[in-house]
């Protein structure tokens, strides 16, 4: 059970590293860091 709960937990926070560093890319190239940091 607890390694269940330690692959969620990894997978969530890579999921959500991924995600804000998508997002602040994304936002750099449109001109819009503020999307970005506010995700970060």
């Amino acid at each position: 059970m607890d390694n269940e709960d330690g692959k969620r937990i990894v997978t969530f926070i890579i999921v959500i590293i991924i995600a804000s560093a998508f997002i602040a890319g994304f936002g750099k190239e449109e001109g819009g860091g503020v999307t970005g940091t506010v995700i970060v």
